[in-house]
């Protein structure tokens, strides 16, 4: 799920299927399926690709965790997701880790 101040998207016109979305201001994108929120200033879905390129005050959260640079992308088949600070203007990568929370059978 995406939201942002404005969201611009791109279909395919044969099946009309989604192409690739750019989401502008306040982005925020929600991965439920693998429990994970971003949000940035920017962000570029790309359908073939699966992954989502972030811009501006990056926000990765995941549960507890989350981890904060200036720009990132995230493949959303894997939840994997790479952050890089700004060395131009000396603004590293930072990040507050915590232990994942495991769910009992049953719940």
């Amino acid at each position: 799920i995406i939201y942002a101040d404005k969201v611009k998207a791109y279909f395919i016109t044969e099946d009309k299927s989604l192409n690739k979305a750019i989401a502008i201001g306040n982005v925020i994108i929600e991965n439920k399926l693998k429990e994970k929120t971003s949000k940035a200033d920017l962000g570029i879905y790309n359908s073939s690709s699966e992954t989502v390129k972030l811009e501006g005050n990056v926000v990765i959260i995941n549960q507890d965790s989350s981890i904060r640079g200036t720009k990132g992308i995230t493949n959303l088949k894997t939840g994997v997701s790479n952050i890089i600070g700004d060395p131009k203007n000396k603004k590293r990568v930072k990040g507050v880790f915590a232990p994942i929370k495991k769910q009992n059978k049953g719940d």
